[in-house]
């Protein structure tokens, strides 16, 4: 949903990952390392046109 806050953890026991996000204009917004077991972090409220990039081996949640 556009202009909504997500949180965004990985719920892998072992693996890492990257998380990135672009908005439209392909301008970078976030950049989230993040760890495994790694707690809630929130990220800028996305909107249509929004581009999310997962590298590596967690996975991922958005809630």
């Amino acid at each position: 949903m556009p202009n909504t806050t997500y949180k965004v953890r990985n719920t892998s026991p072992t693996g890492r990952s990257v998380v990135i996000i672009f908005d439209s204009n392909q301008q970078m917004q976030e950049f989230l390392r993040l760890e495994p077991n790694s707690p809630d972090y929130l990220v800028k409220p996305l909107e249509f046109g929004s581009i999310i990039v997962i590298i590596g081996g967690g996975i991922i949640a958005f809630s």
